[in-house]
């Protein structure tokens, strides 16, 4: 071949690179593409365990919410179960749930916007990160958005990730959602509270060690 490389390597990297694409196409940040690897920590254990039942979680719409400081293993724990949905040949995404919540005249083509949209509310594995995080401007409005887009995925059985710094009892504290946005995050799901180890700050201090001594 031009390359010089044998084609059994040729065939594992045009793999990688097809599923790099994959991943960048559904919106998995790239510094999570790996997260797969780094489920050792006792406290994703019930990740870990969640990603062995993964067939029962799709076939049941079961999802999880990971609740948790920044920094503790959130995104990480949810994009290492978008890996494994989409090594099982399944559609996943991730999205940040103040880019869900954008109206469609802050993107260049409405008709992308709605494109991209379809594309995650009907993917069946959804990551949707940092809720509690968003905007509160035109609340009622991006209440409304949040429902529709948890119902279609409720009444459908697909599942989905959240990740949030809060505590279920916050948020109904809070009184950030309607009763039926809480009720569709919980009882489809389980809540896992991550542990407050900032894997942030350790592995910037890591990097310290390495560069300076």
């Amino acid at each position: 071949s031009e390359t010089g490389l044998p084609r059994r390597v040729r065939h594992v990297c045009y793999r990688k690179l097809v599923r790099q694409i994959e991943l960048l196409d559904a919106g998995v940040p790239s510094g999570f593409w790996s997260s797969h690897k780094l489920l050792n920590d006792d406290q994703y254990s019930d990740v870990v365990r969640y990603i062995s039942k993964l067939d029962v979680a799709h076939r049941r719409g079961f999802g999880l919410i990971l609740s948790g400081p920044n920094g503790c293993g959130k995104t990480t724990a949810a994009c290492a179960i978008l890996i494994a949905a989409k090594l099982k040949g399944l559609s996943i995404a991730y999205v940040v749930l103040q880019d869900l919540l954008a109206s469609k005249s802050e993107y260049s083509a409405a008709e992308a916007a709605s494109a991209w949209y379809e594309s995650v509310v009907g993917a069946e594995f959804v990551v949707l990160d940092e809720l509690g995080k968003e905007s509160l401007r035109n609340e009622q409005a991006k209440q409304s958005r949040i429902e529709a887009f948890l119902r279609h995925r409720w009444s459908t059985h697909k599942p989905t990730i959240v990740c949030t710094n809060l505590e279920l009892s916050e948020i109904k504290e809070r009184k950030l959602y309607t009763l039926s946005v809480i009720h569709m995050l919980a009882a489809r799901a389980r809540i896992l509270s991550m542990e407050a180890t900032n894997f942030r700050i350790s592995e910037r201090d890591a990097i310290d060690e390495e560069i300076f001594g």
